[in-house]
């Protein structure tokens, strides 16, 4: 039975300092510099087994099945790695294995019994529809250190069912999948990949939802991020024009502050008359899914109106 793994590359240790984003086959490498009898972890691999691939730092964009694996060298002195290197420098990634070779020599000054052992895999590659960060059942591997870490099925699922999401009622959690294709779109169509993460605008403990684009806004883009769970102003701004008769008065008193955002304590009147908003615009006997997305997204285009042009793009 094959198993899956998970492997980050480095895009500083690649020769174009960038890493090849194709459906192809391609070949990959593993090594191990000690003094105990181990192999590389590639060693333990199978054929048809999965890998998918991360970049370090960031989603993993690939899934690969192994087509073979080719045997180990090794090498106890200096002068034989670089004999290696100097006859295969054209098929490997020179920084990786030149960054390796300098550990070698490190640890052969202090104990020349260090063993230096490289492998070659072949894999196919297949890119991913949406590319998948390491959050939510996968949040663990950022702490692994390991240069092959087997995946657990619950974590396989997580990322095989990251493009599963139906929008149908509006709800206070932000989907996995949502986040998933919100990570994708910015750092696979946009190159932005430093998202730190991404949260509502009109806070959760009001009601406000989760599940739509149009409420959510990432941290880390460069916006500025509204402070805490504040409401934002624009929400009372949008709201005269949805419930402006029967909420004149207290859309207007809530208006007389000049803040951008509003405190969001038990005690206040703007919490109040906001969550009061949000169950009306909830209702579907008034309002559709479609109406209460469009107010979601008028009230984000007055702090962010360059967000919502990559809503708009998302779309």
């Amino acid at each position: 039975m094959s198993k899956s793994y998970l492997i980050r590359r480095d895009v500083k240790l690649t020769d174009a300092g960038s890493l090849i984003k194709k459906n192809k086959v391609l070949k990959f490498t593993e090594t191990i510099i000690s003094r105990r009898n181990v192999q590389p972890a590639s060693d333990k691999l199978e054929k048809n087994d999965i890998i998918y691939v991360a970049e370090k730092g960031g989603e993993i964009y690939a899934k690969c099945i192994v087509i073979e694996k080719y045997k180990i060298f090794e090498w106890r002195t200096l002068a034989e790695a670089l004999k290696f290197y100097n006859e295969t420098k054209e098929k490997i990634d020179q920084p990786y294995f030149l960054s390796r070779l300098s550990k070698f020599s490190k640890q052969l000054s202090i104990d020349s019994s260090y063993t230096f052992k490289f492998q070659f895999y072949e894999v196919e590659q297949n890119l991913l529809s949406s590319y998948v960060p390491l959050t939510g059942a996968l949040s663990d591997i950022k702490k692994d250190q390991s240069s092959l870490i087997i995946l657990t099925q619950s974590q396989i699922d997580y990322i095989n069912n990251s493009n599963v999401w139906i929008e149908s009622d509006l709800d206070e959690k932000i989907p996995s999948a949502l986040r998933l294709k919100i990570y994708s779109f910015f750092s696979k169509q946009k190159g932005i990949g430093h998202l730190i993460d991404i949260d509502h605008f009109v806070p959760k403990s009001l009601g406000g939802p989760g599940n739509v684009i149009e409420n959510i806004i990432p941290i880390g883009f460069g916006l500025n991020r509204y402070k805490s769970d504040s409401i934002p102003r624009g929400f009372f701004q949008v709201a005269q024009e949805y419930f402006n008769q029967e909420l004149q008065t207290e859309l207007k008193n809530a208006l007389k502050n000049s803040d951008e955002y509003f405190s969001n304590s038990l005690k206040s009147n703007h919490s109040e008359l906001a969550k009061k908003i949000i169950k009306k615009l909830h209702n579907k006997e008034n309002y559709s899914i479609i109406e209460a997305k469009e107010f979601y997204k008028s009230v984000l285009k007055i702090h962010h109106p360059e967000y919502v042009q990559f809503i708009n793009e998302y779309k």
